[in-house]
Parts: structure tokens; sequence; C-alpha cells
């Protein structure tokens, strides 16, 4: 770079920078033409050695394939691999005690002595490990011998050269002992020798073949229950084949699913949701409801058909078409919204905007608000720290989710029907109760959780008291493109969507397909939370 600089702008130290870079070459030339005339003892040895190490390498590697040609039983019968021998070995130990000649045991013993040496002979040295050293070596040419690393790249060699040998002994003791395994076979009765014990493997991979053509032949039939049962048998013959333990699982999940209850499909009604619910929690051993640790109570939510949204007929809808959706999974869902003294108990704080006495009657019953999505996404995953439920999860609802619960095999603008009348649900300020059924603003405000009637699942307040937050984020035309089976919203966005109305809200905003929406980390007092609860991994229903 200051070789660039014109004279007048270059620093008066530059002649003697000049000066000490040109001498700095020349070292370095003296030195490079130094080092390659140099003899390096050590480097040499080292050459030595890998060249002996390969030597030894090429022999190993020979005398292996020359004993896979000549395994056991002439090599007919068995192969060089280790499960072979053992197979061998145990045949020859199941032989009845009245058959057995003087030197069964002794040939037992070597098919054992066998197996052993196989595995080291395969474990000690690789060919990778000489191509690692060989490298090794060729930078060693390129360094002095008082490099630190010299020292490094000898004792590594000597190990694997030390290896080498005892994979040599061992191979040679393994020839002897094959020789002296052959010999003695034939001091067993005839009837025992290679016919038998060929017969014996031949066999007995003839029918591992048949069973993994028979079981992929039921895959093809769907035939679960015969498939279960070829895959058993095949265990018995082959433990731990993978075409078996494969058949098993497919087995079990395909048998599940025949069992599985038929979904829900919209309208039905009350009875027969009490009977899915049944039928669905004896599917799944459950409750149908189940109670958590922390007192939340849950209705079990079958899976089932419905049209989601409103009719062009239903008065103040807004973005919400009628289009077909498909839940197919069971999941839980809360009763009631998350209480006052359910959030205080797992965070330890209460945001509430009508705070109620701990010792109060209705402590135990009044809901939680003023809560942000945000807010409910850090209760969530503390509840599933505290009081986690067996193989499920804490979440949000779906939008899907909510509508298909909160309808309950309706199809009117509420799950009670098309008509409010104040006495349904607390909307529009109509709780406490005044008598009359109007409006009281001086005492309006939230009611307890079960308050109102349940619907036809067994859930609570799913029009009015609050607004509950879901998992989705809103976007008014989602319903035009939507999936049909488990819509769970657009990627992103910028607001979630909110359900079911609240206690300031008038009627028809609290439509079982009315849709709201507020930003994440928005907070009101007419807000809150309905717990959503998924079976995960394998108990995935």
């Amino acid at each position: 770079r200051l070789d660039q600089f014109p004279p007048q702008a270059r620093p008066a130290a530059y002649d003697d920078y000049v000066a000490r870079r040109d001498r700095l070459r020349e070292l370095q030339q003296e030195f490079d033409a130094a080092v390659a005339t140099l003899a390096f003892p050590a480097a040499q040895r080292a050459a030595d050695e890998i060249r002996r190490l390969t030597s030894n390498q090429q022999s190993y590697t020979e005398q292996l394939a020359e004993l896979a040609q000549q395994v056991y039983l002439r090599g007919r019968f068995l192969s060089a691999e280790q499960s072979e021998f053992i197979a061998a070995r145990d045949l020859l130990t199941g032989v009845p005690e009245s058959l057995r000649s003087p030197a069964h045991l002794e040939l037992v013993q070597l098919l054992q002595r066998i197996v052993a040496i196989e595995e080291r002979a395969v474990n000690a040295i690789s060919r990778q490990q000489v191509r690692d050293l060989d490298a090794a070596i060729r930078e060693l040419y390129q360094i002095c011998p008082e490099h630190p690393r010299s020292e490094e790249f000898q004792k590594e060699l000597k190990r694997i050269v030390h290896d080498a040998h005892l994979v040599i002994r061992d191979i040679a003791d393994k020839e002897q002992d094959f020789a002296k395994a052959k010999s003695l076979l034939y001091e067993i009765p005839g009837h025992l020798r290679y016919e038998k014990l060929a017969g014996q493997i031949h066999r007995r991979r003839s029918r591992v073949v048949k069973l993994e053509g028979a079981i992929r032949e039921c895959q093809h039939q769907l035939n679960w229950t015969r498939l279960r049962e070829l895959a058993e048998e095949l265990l018995q013959v082959q433990s731990g084949n993978s075409v078996a333990l494969a058949a098993i699982q497919t087995s079990i999940r395909e048998q599940r699913k025949a069992r599985r209850p038929p979904a829900l499909h919209t309208p039905f009604d009350a009875e027969e949701a009490r009977r899915a619910q049944e039928a669905w929690a004896t599917f799944l051993g459950c409750d149908q409801k189940i109670v958590n640790d922390a007192g939340l109570a849950f209705c079990l939510i079958p899976p089932g058909r419905f049209l989601m949204g409103s009719p062009t007929s239903e008065a103040s809808r807004n973005h919400e078409p009628l289009h077909p959706t498909i839940i197919s999974h069971p999941f839980l869902l809360s009763t009631c919204c998350v209480s006052q003294s359910l959030w205080r108990q797992v965070t330890n704080q209460n945001p509430a905007y009508f705070p109620v006495p701990p010792y109060a009657e209705t402590a135990q019953r009044i809901p939680v608000e003023q809560v942000s999505w945000n807010d409910c996404l850090t209760f969530l995953q503390l509840l599933n720290q505290q009081f986690p439920l067996s193989g499920m999860r804490y979440r949000f609802p779906t939008e899907a989710e909510w509508e298909f619960a909160c309808r309950a095999g309706t199809q009117t603008a509420f799950w009670f029907g098309d008509r409010f009348d104040g006495t349904q649900a607390n909307c529009r300020g109509t709780y406490p109760p005044t008598g009359s059924g109007r409006r009281c603003p001086e005492t309006a405000r939230t009611s307890p959780g079960d308050t109102y009637q349940p619907n036809a699942f067994g859930l609570h307040d799913m029009h009015g008291n609050l607004r509950e937050w879901c998992q989705d984020w809103f976007r008014e035309d989602y319903y035009d493109h939507a999936p049909v089976t488990d819509p769970a919203g657009p990627d992103d966005g910028s607001s979630r969507v909110l359900r079911g109305g609240g206690w300031d809200t008038q009627s028809l905003y609290a439509r079982s397909a009315c849709r709201s929406h507020l930003a994440p980390d928005s907070r009101e007092y007419s807000v809150g939370l309905r717990v959503a609860c998924e079976w995960i991994g394998d108990r995935l229903p």
C-alpha cells in the first residue's frame, strides 16, 4: 500500500521500512532453502512406520476378504456377519444332550470366540484412521522435528501401528479357530452336520421372507387384526424385525381409527351432543368433564362438521359468510372463563376492573378481565407448567373451535334461539337483574361464571359476560378462502379475534357467528379468556 503513495506523500520512515522488508524476504528465502536441504530423522522414521502400517492394513484387509469367502460351514450357509455366527452357536447349543459328542461343547466355545474376535478386528482400526494418519505424516514433512505437533503425530502413529499388530494377531488366531472348528465339526454325528444346520437356517430365513410378504399383503387389504397376528409371529421368528415392529404400530393406529366414534354433524340436539361426548370419553379413556388441580373445569368437545358464519338474513352480520367447516379432533374447553381467583393463583396478580375480595362467596366464579392476548399467552404457559394435564397442552381455542362449541349443534343466532330477552345471558348490563329485565347502568358488571344456563356441551356464558380471546389473527376476508378442515386463521396480522360479546355489549354483537378483534396488547374490562386443551404426541386422537 505504501508503494502506491506518490513519493512526496510517503512518511519519513518509508525507506527504512523498505530496507527491513527486503531483508526479511531474503532471510525467509534463506530459511526455506535451509529447511529444504535438512534431513528430518523423525519424519523419516514416521514415513517408514506409515509404510509398514499400510502394509499391515493391506494384509489385514486381504485376510478378512479371504475369511469372508470360507466362512464357517464352507461359506454356503452362513454369512460372515456376527449375527450368523451367533445363530450357528445357538443352533449347536440347542442340540439334545444325548446327541452331543465330546467335541460339541468345544465347538460352541470356539464359535463364541470367533464372534468376540470379529468385534475386536472390526473396531480396532479402520481405513479412515489410516487415511487420517497419512495426512498427518504428510503435514509432518512440512514442519521441523521441533514443532510442537511433531511429537503428537508420532504418538498417534505408534498407537495405530500397535492396534494394527493386535488386529493381525487376532486374525491369525481366528484362522486357527476356523481350522479347528471345521475339524471338530466332523466329530459331531452326521445328521447334525451341514445339512441340518443349513436346513434350519434356510427355513428360518424362508419363514421371515414369507411372513414379511404376508404382512405387506395384509396392509394392502387393510386387515389390521391379521396384520398384528403376523407381526407378532414374525417377531418370534426374528426378534427386532423392523417390518414387524412397523406393522404392529400401523395395526394399533388403524384399529384405533376403526373404533373412533363418528363425528357430529350439525344440526344435532342436546341428547345427541351428550351421547357423542360419552362415546368420545370412552374412546379416549377420560371423563366427559375434567377438572385440573387448579380447579378449572373442562368439557369434552367431540369433533364435528357445521356451517360456520351466519345467513344473510341474520341482523348485524359483518364479514361472516356461511362456509362448511370441519373440526377433526376432539378437544377440551373450559366451562367458564378464567376466574380472578385462578388468575391470581397462577400469576400472583389480579388486573380486573371489577375485583372481588378473595373471601367473597363468588370469588371462585367471577371472571378476570382487562387481560390482553399477550397476558393470556403468558398465563397459559404458566398454567402448563404449574398445573399440567398428562399428555395434554393448554392453549387458546381457534375461532372455528369456539363457534362450533358455542353453537353445540344449533344453526340459530344464539345457541338458545334467535331471540334474546335479557334472561339468557349477561348482555347490555342485564346483570344484576332488576326484576324488569331492563338494563341497570349503575350496577351493570360481570357476572359469576355459572349464573346462566349452559349450552348442550355444558359451556356457560358463550354469549355475553366477556368477549373471549381466540388463537387466530383477524382478517375480514379470511372466510372467503379458509380451509375447510381445522382453520386456524391467517399467518399474521395486527389484531386477534374476539368472540362471544361482553356484559356491556348489545346482544346482536354476542351472536354465535359475530366476530370482533383487538390488538394483542389491548386490555379492556369486557375481555377475558376461556382455556382450550388439546391432546398431544402419541395421545393425539
